[in-house]
């Protein structure tokens, strides 16, 4: 019995004196590993090969880039710690947005397309094109991307918008007309040709001048008034003293003139019909289509206006009496 009672004490005494002694012996650590920016699984295993376990909490992210991969870890790497301790790590989750439908931009001022697109929450990638309609100025003319297409947030939508440019005269002075006019309608204007009479022969279908000064922006197929020369070799006037009014006007016709009668009654019975005088000399030099006033000689019954044949064109015609 005695035997007994000292085995219980020595066992009472092993039960006591162990867990004193393990309680004096620490653990064994180590350094925890950097995981940050690792994938997950990657970040478990380098935890788990030190000795460590992945305590995971996950953080919403914006960029499918950072999807199931380690934002930070809560403990320092190099910290030295327990083997078997927990070591929380962040890990990021990202969810896709959902799709946005494009709308049709199509024949919109360039604001309002804008507008459109942001409260579909796109952005318009804007490319300039030249227009030749004023109205198509600022209007978007195409989008690259067809609506209805459904994009994710945040995308760029192509769109064409025109922009017009305003034309400008150019200068056309001392040009031939056709080349002026040429010009003119290369940039969608229109030459207004008004002819002047010049003596030099080398500015003959020469623009002498344009009314509307050069580089002023006109709206397409605006009319640039221009002043054009022209020459006419003068011609000799003809003797038409003696001929009939008729003869004269042919004469004077054939010689590129124009006729202007009067009368003046006469006594001579031969020269009654015939031309008296003429008040450009023969021979005289003048302009292609200058008036040339002759004087025909009448029987004194025209005195009477009802006998007058240029009654009531010319004043009243003279007695041949009252000429001398």
């Amino acid at each position: 019995m005695r035997r007994i009672r000292i085995l219980i004490v020595m066992i009472a005494a092993l039960m006591i004196a162990v867990p004193a002694a393990l309680a004096q012996v620490k653990p064994p650590t180590a350094a925890v590993p950097d995981v940050t920016g690792m994938p997950l699984n990657t970040a478990q295993k380098a935890l788990v090969s030190a000795g460590f376990n992945a305590i995971v909490t996950q953080e919403n992210v914006t960029d499918p880039g950072k999807n199931n991969v380690v934002l930070r870890q809560q403990t320092a790497p190099g910290t030295a710690l327990a083997k078997g301790s927990n070591v929380p790590v962040v890990v990021g989750k990202y969810a896709a947005p959902a799709q946005q439908p494009v709308p049709n931009v199509i024949g919109m001022k360039l604001g309002d397309a804008q507008a459109a697109l942001v409260k579909a929450k796109l952005n318009a990638a804007v490319t300039l094109q030249p227009v030749d309609q004023p109205q198509r100025n600022d209007v978007v003319l195409t989008q690259q991307i067809a609506s209805g297409k459904t994009l994710p947030p945040g995308s760029a939508v192509p769109i064409v918008v025109g922009r017009y440019t305003a034309p400008t005269v150019p200068n056309v002075v001392g040009m031939k007309l056709g080349e002026a006019q040429a010009a003119l309608a290369k940039v969608k204007l229109n030459a207004v040709v008004t002819m002047e009479n010049v003596t030099d022969k080398n500015k003959s279908g020469i623009v002498l001048k344009q009314q509307i000064a050069t580089g002023s922006a006109l709206a397409p197929g605006g009319q640039v008034p221009l002043i054009v020369g022209q020459y006419r070799e003068k011609v000799r006037v003809p003797s038409v003293v003696g001929m009939t009014e008729t003869q004269a006007e042919t004469a004077l016709k054939q010689a590129n003139l124009k006729i202007s009668a009067g009368g003046r009654t006469v006594t001579n019975q031969r020269q009654i019909g015939t031309v008296l005088e003429q008040n450009i000399a023969p021979g005289t030099a003048v302009e292609p289509g200058s008036q040339v006033t002759v004087v025909v000689g009448l029987h004194p019954d025209a005195l009477k206006p009802r006998n007058n044949p240029y009654y009531p064109y010319n004043p009243p015609i003279t007695p041949d009496s009252k000429t001398k």
